[in-house]
């Protein structure tokens, strides 16, 4: 699977795999890619109420 994600450039504190197998993308992520997308983010830092 981390093989599959290498094409995105994405970099190890950009995400992590949830135990149920999930790209879970991390606040860090969030702020490269520099919008919210509107997806209710777990950790999105554009949102005022996060968990």
């Amino acid at each position: 699977m981390r093989e599959n994600l290498n094409k995105f450039n994405l970099a190890t504190e950009d995400y992590y795999m949830s135990k149920e197998g999930y790209i879970v993308f991390t606040a860090k992520y969030h702020l490269k890619r520099g919008y919210c997308c509107s997806s209710n983010c777990l950790h999105c830092p554009y949102k005022k109420n996060n968990l």
